[in-house]
């Protein structure tokens, strides 16, 4: 918690405010961030309540946000020391900027970076190789959790309230992404300023099939979305065929995810795709003329 809070009073740009949701967690969170605010540099105040889940502290804390927008940031987590005055930059120059997220760092329980390599949760793992550059962390989007946190997002105030804000589902950012996705383009800043916390393997909460059901059951809700609307109304607003679900869709959640990532790996290699495609075309041709032939 202190690790989080003090990557905020290291920021270069100081023009913000501080607001600490605190749960109602039974262990020492509520009297450390009450410390903190006799101590931050940058106005701060924190929130005492009896909020069930991260959703819910994120909807409360917008609500009493006074500012056009809203940078968010788990406890385990951090910001880069340049992280809000580059968000800061990039408002200043695009006027119509509705929302938009960075690279991410993984970094390890004493704050120091860990390859992506070794990471222990596959679908972080997944989503950091597959969202090296902001064209494909917006085109995998529909597939893959390129936030990677629900802390890496900054969106309008406005915009935020307009989609009645986070939902209590595993994944929230990146079902708050999606529907954001909808609306408009994300701006993605190319440089790693969310430090994500990774656990190390022994202390992983979920196993890769909790991991692949949760997908399954944020991907749903993104279907009930999308069911009815038959074309993007951008270059990147996700189509049901990009979902993976329709009336064709799998029961089963783990097939699910596994078409999810097979469409991720396809659509990331699209030269491959069309050779495999145009090869197969040519195997059919050749097979064709054998059999009439003989």
């Amino acid at each position: 918690m202190s690790f989080a809070i003090e990557s905020l009073w290291a920021q270069t740009f100081d023009t913000f405010e501080i607001i600490a949701i605190e749960g109602g967690s039974s262990d020492a969170t509520g009297a450390i961030l009450d410390s903190l605010v006799a101590r931050s540099p940058i106005p701060m105040r924190v929130v005492h309540g009896s909020y069930s889940g991260p959703d819910m502290a994120m909807n409360a804390g917008a609500a009493l946000a006074s500012a056009p927008y809203l940078a968010f940031l788990n406890d385990d987590d951090a910001f880069h020391v340049d992280r809000l005055n580059a968000f800061a930059r990039v408002i200043n120059r695009c006027s119509d900027f509705a929302w938009g997220f960075s690279r991410v760092e993984s970094i390890d329980e004493h704050g120091r970076p860990i390859a992506v390599s070794d990471i222990p949760d596959v679908a972080k793992r997944r989503a950091l190789e597959l969202t090296r550059s902001p064209f494909e962390s917006v085109r995998s989007m529909p597939v893959v959790n390129a936030l990677v946190s629900s802390g890496n997002l900054v969106v309008k105030t406005e915009l935020f309230k307009t989609l009645d804000g986070a939902r209590d589902v595993r994944f929230r950012g990146w079902d708050l992404a999606l529907r954001l996705l909808d609306l408009s383009e994300p701006f993605v800043v190319e440089r790693a300023l969310y430090l994500d916390r990774t656990p190390p393997a022994k202390a992983t909460r979920f196993s890769r099939n909790e991991d692949a059901r949760a997908s399954a059951r944020a991907l749903d809700h993104m279907y009930r979305e999308y069911r009815d609307r038959l074309m993007p109304r951008h270059r990147f607003g996700p189509r049901v065929a990009d979902l993976g679900v329709g009336d064709n869709r799998p029961d089963d959640e783990r097939a699910v995810h596994a078409t999810l990532w097979a469409l991720a790996k396809l659509r990331s290699v699209p030269l491959a795709y069309n050779a495999v495609r145009n090869s197969a075309r040519l195997t059919r041709r050749a097979l064709a003329f054998r059999l009439r032939r003989r």
